[in-house]
C-alpha cells in the first residue's frame, strides 16, 4: 500500500522548463493567427451555407484570443491574466465579440466554429510545448511509495523523472490521447431570458466548454481507490487549487481523511498561503 500522493499541477512542468502556462497557450494561438493569414482575413469569415469555405486557423484563432481578452479584462480588470483561462471560458458574453477585429463581420456560427476547434488547438500546443525544448529534473519526486495525481497532459513524469507510468494518473489525459479535458465550472444554471440567436450561441458555446469533472473521476476510479487512509502525506507541487478541480481534492480528503500531512510547494509563497486557505484539513 502506497502511503504518499504527489498532486502535480502545471507549475511543476513550468518549473521544469517546459513552456506550458496559458499565456504560452495565447502565444502559440497568435502565432496560429499568422500561418494562414492573407488579406481577405481583414475583410470577413468567408462561411457558405454547404461549407465549401469556413473560418481558417488565422481567424479561429484571432477569435478565441480577443473574446478570452475581453473577458478577462471584463471580470478581472488589471489582474487580468491567462492562468485564468479555463475559468473565464464559463463567464463568456456577446459583448467580448464587440471587441473582435471583425466586429462588424462575425457571425454566430464563426463563434461556435472557433471554440469548437480550441480543444484540437490546445492538443497541438501541448505536444509542440514539448516538442520545441526539453524539460529538466528538478524536483526529486521518484518513489516506490507514492502514487501521482497528475493534472498536466505532459509525458514529463514518465519520460523525465522515471516515474512507472502504473502509479500515474493524468486525470485529465495526455499526450496521445483523443481527447483532452479543459474547461471551467458550471456555477450557475444559466437559462436564456431572451430569443436572440446571438445570446443562445454564447450560451451553447459557454455550455460546450463546461469540464464534466465527475466523468474523469469515475473514467479514473480505479486510480482513486488507490488513495485511501494509508496515505499519511499528501504533496501538492505546482498545483493552482482552481475551483473547477477542487472537486478532486475533495474526494481526496474523503478516502484518506483529515489526520494526513499535507505539504504545498508553489513559486509564491503568498498563493501558498492562499491555498492553505482553501483545503479544510489545514
Amino acid at each position: 500500500m502506497k502511503t504518499k500522493l504527489y498532486i502535480i499541477g502545471n507549475g511543476f512542468d513550468i518549473a521544469s522548463k517546459l513552456n506550458t502556462s496559458y499565456g504560452n497557450f495565447r502565444e502559440y494561438l497568435l502565432s496560429k493567427s499568422t500561418e494562414n493569414y492573407n488579406e481577405n482575413c481583414k475583410i470577413h469569415f468567408p462561411i457558405y451555407k454547404k461549407g465549401v469555405l469556413a473560418p481558417n486557423d488565422y481567424q479561429n484563432a484571432k477569435l478565441i484570443v480577443n473574446m478570452i481578452d475581453s473577458a478577462l479584462k471584463r471580470q478581472y480588470g488589471k489582474r487580468a491574466d491567462w492562468k485564468y483561462f479555463e475559468d473565464v471560458l464559463g463567464k463568456l458574453e456577446h459583448k467580448d465579440l464587440h471587441k473582435s477585429v471583425y466586429p462588424n463581420t462575425l457571425t454566430d456560427v464563426a463563434i461556435h466554429t472557433a471554440f469548437t476547434k480550441i480543444e484540437n488547438y490546445f492538443r497541438d500546443w501541448i505536444i509542440y510545448s514539448t516538442e520545441k525544448q526539453p524539460c529538466e529534473v528538478v524536483f526529486d519526486i521518484k518513489d516506490d511509495d507514492a502514487l501521482y495525481l497528475n493534472f498536466n497532459y505532459t509525458l514529463t513524469l514518465e519520460n523525465t523523472y522515471e516515474i512507472p507510468s502504473h502509479d500515474i494518473c493524468h486525470i485529465h489525459g495526455k499526450i496521445g490521447d483523443t481527447t483532452l479535458v479543459i474547461g471551467h465550472k458550471d456555477y450557475e444554471e444559466r437559462i436564456c431570458t431572451t430569443n436572440l440567436r446571438r445570446e443562445r450561441q454564447i450560451q451553447i458555446v459557454r455550455e460546450m466548454l463546461i469540464k464534466d469533472t465527475e466523468y474523469s473521476y469515475y473514467s479514473n476510479v480505479s486510480f482513486f481507490e488507490k488513495i485511501n487512509t494509508n496515505i499519511k502525506t499528501v504533496i501538492s507541487i505546482g498545483f493552482s487549487y482552481s475551483e473547477v478541480d477542487m472537486d478532486y481534492i475533495d474526494k481526496i480528503i474523503e478516502c484518506i481523511g483529515k489526520n494526513s500531512i499535507w505539504c504545498i510547494y508553489n513559486y509564491k509563497l503568498t498563493e501558498s498561503l492562499w491555498f492553505k486557505m482553501r483545503l479544510p484539513v489545514l
